[in-house]
């Protein structure tokens, strides 16, 4: 699956929008920090798009309590870990010997 499709499947569970946060998230702004810096640690154990979208789907309610900004960083880790990990099954997938490009 692409790393797009990982996203929308990100953004179609919190809510369908790109940054679906509460009105008033639960967490004040030092426990917010908290989460969002534990949640972005998380990510990088994360070895495939496949244990990305458990996990994106795993983490939705704490990532939702948030403050925005917070939530907002967490989603661009999210998508940035997602084009690392497609980037490397396109090089692992790809015939030895073939070239991208001209």
């Amino acid at each position: 699956m692409a790393a797009r499709s990982y996203c929308d499947a990100f953004n179609d569970v919190s809510g369908g929008a790109t940054h679906s946060h509460p009105a008033k998230p639960i967490l004040g702004a030092e426990a917010s920090a908290t989460l969002r810096d534990r949640l972005v640690e998380e990510l990088k154990a994360i070895s495939s798009p496949e244990d990305a979208a458990i996990w994106a789907h795993r983490i939705l309610g704490a990532k939702n309590s948030l403050t925005e900004v917070d939530a907002t960083q967490v989603e661009d880790a999210f998508r940035a870990k997602l084009a690392t990990l497609e980037g490397i099954n396109g090089r692992r997938n790809r015939p030895q010997g073939s070239r991208s490009g001209p």
